[in-house]
């Protein structure tokens, strides 16, 4: 989802979609191409200050959209997500993790898949995790679902990110570690400006994409968009009739 951030108030087409590939596949497979903003966006909408907002992988997704692109001005990423391999890994102990990586590395497929398999009898979230995986990317086995993942990270692109950046991550995240947030901190060096928000138990928020409060997570989404809009004003970056 993107949005020109000078008419993010005044117009009916405040926020529109970015046009969408045929499937769930295609965008995942095929993430060099689908990671930069679709070209047809500035032509059609006359944009040329967007702001993306990505939503758990979109989180990742975003920051690889906005690396390197001059149209991209403000970056949400909701939750922060930096190593898609990990955040799947996570559901599995320390040790079985540490052997998947090295089976990886070995492209020990047929051992690692009796590997996982073998979880997937005994842990319905893991289960869930990589049959979902198998449909979304087109592939066929848990190994090869699990080394698809490995180009899912943002550190080679995170210096990239010119942009404001507003990260946000739930305290209890029980998808992505939540020291994620703290390497996509240490890695946007070059953005205009970051700000980081974490979600606590205490405002029922603690979770995956704020599920229990979705409402303050939108609100710190917006006046973290209104504080922008008044540094860029005082700034003389927006026209007073945008505002």
């Amino acid at each position: 989802m993107v949005s020109d951030d000078q008419t993010l108030r005044g117009s009916p087409a405040d926020w529109v979609a970015v046009p969408q590939p045929r499937s769930a596949g295609d965008a995942l497979d095929k993430p060099p191409a689908y990671h930069a903003l679709h070209p047809n966006t500035s032509v059609n909408f006359g944009l040329d200050r967007v702001t993306i907002v990505g939503v758990s992988l979109g989180g990742g997704l975003a920051i690889r959209a906005a690396a390197g692109e001059p149209r991209v001005a403000r970056v949400i990423a909701d939750d922060v997500l930096t190593d898609f391999l990990a955040c799947n890994l996570r559901q599995f102990p320390t040790a079985a993790g540490t052997a998947v990586r090295a089976l990886l590395g070995l492209r020990a497929g047929r051992f690692l898949d009796a590997l996982l398999r073998r979880r997937m009898q005994h842990d319905l979230l893991a289960d869930w995790a990589v049959a979902q995986g198998e449909h979304v990317l087109g592939v066929r086995t848990p190994h090869e679902y699990l080394a698809s993942l490995t180009r899912y990270v943002t550190a080679d692109v995170s210096a990239l990110v010119k942009a404001d950046v507003l990260l946000l991550a739930g305290a209890e995240d029980h998808y992505v570690p939540f020291r994620q947030l703290g390497d996509q901190l240490n890695t946007l060096t070059a953005a205009r400006s970051v700000t980081a928000r974490v979600f606590t138990r205490a405002e029922q928020a603690q979770n995956h994409v704020q599920v229990g409060n979705i409402a303050l997570s939108v609100r710190v989404m917006l006046d973290w968009l209104d504080g922008l809009d008044r540094r860029d004003l005082r700034g003389g970056r927006l026209n007073q009739d945008d505002g």
